[in-house]
C-alpha cells in the first residue's frame, strides 16, 4: 500500500513538471470594439432623456434585452423617431 501511494505521488509530481509550458502570449486581443455611428436619434436620446432623466432607450436590435421565445425583429427607424417624439410630448 505504501508502494501505490509513492507511486502515486511521484506520478502527480512528475505531471506538475513537465505539462505545463511556457508559451508567448500576444498582447493584442481577439476581442474587437464596435464603435456604432451615432445619428441623429443617438443624440436626441442622449440629450432628453439620458442627460436629464438617466434613462436609456434601446430602439436597436439588442438580443440579449429580448425575450427569446418570441420571433422578434427590429423597429424601423422612422418608428423608433415617432416613439420617442411621442414619449417626449407625453411628459408634458
Amino acid at each position: 500500500m505504501k508502494i501505490l501511494n509513492k507511486i502515486n505521488v511521484l506520478l502527480f509530481f512528475s505531471v506538475l513538471l513537465f505539462s505545463c509550458s511556457e508559451e508567448k502570449l500576444s498582447p493584442d486581443s481577439i476581442f474587437v470594439d464596435k464603435k456604432a455611428e451615432r445619428n441623429e436619434l443617438d443624440n436626441y436620446i442622449q440629450q432628453k432623456y439620458t442627460k436629464d432623466y438617466n434613462i436609456a432607450i434601446l430602439y436597436k436590435f439588442v438580443e440579449k434585452e429580448s425575450d427569446l421565445n418570441y420571433n422578434l425583429s427590429p423597429a424601423s427607424y422612422e418608428s423608433s423617431v415617432r416613439m420617442t417624439k411621442l414619449l417626449y410630448l407625453s411628459r408634458y
